[in-house]
């Protein structure tokens, strides 16, 4: 087996937890010397741990359609804050329906997740070898940028609208447009409901929005597709 120059650690996220334990399993199998040190079906779950000192992976292979938000706002939540992990997106969907989402959200490349192993363990090799940092797959006409590059080029572009909200104002938002009230929200955030409340307000500023509906709406049609 070809020596992996730079190998450090997995996390995988998707909302399937089949998916979870064969991707799991795979990767031991190809790549032994990779641990794979977590696994997670939530995007909010993913950008909280892959923030955290203690449980951030080398590489984060991330699936484009969870379950709570897409692939690609997780994937620009995280690096906005640092260049690592670097991101490997994957995606059920084709390739060309999610690339230019993901190269622009800060990943270092796309695979498909019904591909041959072979193809996965290629682009874990390539986004890992610190000589390269990032990965093209054969047929998509989309340029990734290194872990450090996407971070430093997101952390410099001005945000506006639904694209400046916080993670926290986005997870509230999710849960309305799942029709829960602010009362329930706040006990599935374990959170007062005042603080429901202002994460809203501060949303619709942001937004402008007017109310929480047109709010849910903006929200809807820049995170929620193909969620």
């Amino acid at each position: 087996m070809k020596e992996l120059q730079g190998c450090g650690s997995i996390a995988i996220v998707d909302n399937d937890k089949t998916v979870l334990w064969a991707l799991g399993n795979a990767l031991r199998s190809i790549l032994p010397d990779c641990p794979v040190i977590w696994t997670a079906d939530s995007g909010f779950t993913a950008i909280a741990r892959a923030r955290s000192v203690g449980s951030c992976p080398d590489l984060l292979l991330l699936d484009m359609s969870l379950g709570d938000i897409n692939g690609p706002m997780v994937c620009r939540e995280i690096r906005k804050q640092a260049d690592r992990p670097a991101i490997l997106a994957m995606t059920s969907f084709p390739l060309a329906d999610y690339a230019q989402d993901a190269a622009n959200a800060g990943a270092q490349g796309i695979v498909a997740k019904q591909g041959d192993f072979g193809e996965l363990e290629r682009a874990v090799r390539s986004i890992l070898d610190e000589r390269r940092g990032c990965y093209r797959t054969a047929g998509v006409n989309v340029d990734f940028q290194t872990s450090h590059e996407a971070f430093m080029r997101v952390r410099s572009e001005k945000e506006s609208g639904v694209e400046a909200l916080s993670v926290r104002e986005s997870e509230v938002i999710r849960l309305s447009t799942e029709g829960c009230t602010s009362e329930q929200i706040a006990k599935r955030l374990d959170i007062a409901k005042a603080t429901v409340d202002t994460l809203f307000q501060r949303a619709c500023r942001k937004t402008g929005a007017s109310n929480r509906v047109e709010l849910a709406i903006l929200w809807y049609k820049q995170y929620g597709r193909n969620r």
